[in-house]
């Protein structure tokens, strides 16, 4: 959601002795410091940061890329927490989409979601490929995407048009924010997982649609049995349930005809 978070491991084909920094690297999106995680209490922070550098980086025989297995304890003892702050932390990453888990009797199989999609540097940048290498001498930290100065009149109005588009975006998900911020004060205007979640349902079932969702959810919170959602991301994660839980009232809000 996230937030959104993965791992980038640069192998490269020579002997470890070799690398002049061993062991890959981790690449971080910026919107890592918008993101829930991020501003969660420090011990968290660095339960997922163990998590997202602990996981596989490739496809192997034992695990699928963005997969591991592990202990509680193992991470208690990398990150200095407790099997109790982390039983709640990797509850709470599970509950946010970020991370599923397996268990079994010697502990557990966990899974970065998401994994592949952040872990490609292509995906940071707009329309141009990621260069194949990075320079070996002189690199910089934060790689850039090449800039052109040719056709500089229609990346203008490109430009313009990318910008009325995303200003018509953030009006559309300040909608669906408000009506939620009725019963969560506390809501994170600004958390890119929750924003992200308002477009996309935006997208799929439109603005009208999405609203009328919105509402007939917000109205129902606290009656007996309806799913609990207090956030634009609760809604999407429990479409599903919401369904159910209309169908079984009888209700005619909000139309759900689209879902498949």
């Amino acid at each position: 959601m996230t937030v959104v978070l993965s791992v980038f491991n640069s192998v490269r084909k020579t002997k470890m002795k070799d690398c002049e920094i061993p062991g890959g690297a981790t690449l971080w999106a910026r919107q890592t410091i918008n993101s829930e995680i991020f501003h969660k209490n420090g011990d968290w922070f660095k339960i997922w940061f163990y998590l997202v550098n602990r996981v596989s980086h490739k496809n192997t025989k034992r695990y699928k890329r963005g997969e591991t297995f592990l202990q509680y304890e193992w991470v208690c003892e990398a990150t200095d927490t407790t099997k109790d702050q982390v039983k709640k932390c990797v509850g709470w990453l599970r509950e946010m989409g970020m991370v599923s888990t397996a268990r079994s009797t010697r502990g557990v199989t966990l899974k970065i979601l998401n994994y592949s999609y952040y872990q490609d540097l292509n995906n940071y940048y707009y329309k141009l490929k990621a260069p194949d290498s990075a320079p070996e001498k002189h690199q910089r930290s934060t790689r850039e995407a090449p800039r052109y100065n040719k056709n500089d009149k229609n990346d203008k109005n490109d430009k313009n048009s990318i910008t009325s588009d995303v200003k018509k975006t953030s009006q559309e998900t300040d909608q669906i924010m408000k009506i939620f911020y009725k019963i969560n004060p506390t809501l994170n205007w600004g958390n890119k997982t929750t924003r992200k979640a308002c477009s996309e349902m935006i997208k799929r079932f439109g603005l009208d649609g999405t609203i009328t969702m919105a509402k007939s959810i917000v109205e129902v919170q606290g009656k007996q049995y309806a799913p609990t959602a207090t956030t634009p991301y609760q809604m999407k994660e429990k479409l599903a349930q919401f369904k159910v839980y209309f169908d079984r009232q009888k209700s005619n809000k909000p139309s759900f005809t689209k879902i498949s």
